[in-house]
């Protein structure tokens, strides 16, 4: 479907198979040592749209999206920090990114910066935080736990009735049942995509 969409609707990148799913990275650039961009949780690779053009006039830059996110296709199983790093890696070796390279996270991103540096750290050749996540946060900082954990069935919720108004305006195109118009603020909207984002995060201890 994403290759589908890619094609009619063209974006920046490229698109390889990873353990049978499609997903995009978008690299920009030449130069060593290339740098690597994590976004943070539920983030897509247009989140660095006003950053990697600037860096891809010094080196080589490569955004993507993870597995569900944007134009990569979305896979079952655990999604922890370990499973979303090896992904990375298979994408990085497709698109033939060359070793070492900085890897730099952006909020939750710095849980999967941190990770591909453990795993990999002959391939790191830098790491850069950005106001970055913590595996221990959720325990370490006083009520981070209570409010995840809240943060999480509020995202459940939130997006069922998501779920539910789209599959309501869907019929309603199709004159299965009469439309009722909703209005939905920007900000309820990211919101909502934030804290759904939260759902897909599973912290991971860092040796």
């Amino acid at each position: 479907m994403a290759h589908w969409q890619h094609q009619h609707n063209p974006v920046p990148g490229e698109f390889h198979i990873v353990d049978g799913y499609e997903m995009h990275i978008d690299c920009r650039g030449e130069g060593s040592p290339a740098v690597v961009l994590e976004a943070a949780a539920s983030a897509p690779w247009s989140l660095w749209r006003e950053v990697q053009p600037e860096l891809s006039r010094t080196t080589r830059v490569c955004s993507y999206d993870r597995a569900g996110h944007d134009w990569s296709e979305p896979r079952n199983g655990n999604r922890d920090a370990e499973t979303i790093v090896r992904e990375l890696h298979s994408l990085l070796d497709q698109a033939r990114v060359n070793r070492p390279f900085i890897i730099a996270g952006h909020s939750a991103g710095g849980v999967y910066v941190r990770e591909y540096a453990r795993e990999f750290p002959a391939e790191v050749a830098g790491v850069v935080m950005i106001d970055s996540s913590s595996p221990q946060q959720f325990d370490e900082l006083p009520g981070a736990r209570a409010a995840y954990e809240e943060d999480k069935r509020d995202a459940k919720r939130e997006l069922w009735k998501t779920d539910y108004a789209f599959g309501r305006g869907g019929n309603a195109l199709l004159g299965a049942v009469p439309c009722r118009p909703r209005t939905i603020r920007d900000g309820q909207a990211s919101t909502t995509r934030w804290r759904a984002g939260l759902v897909m995060l599973t912290p991971t201890k860092v040796n």
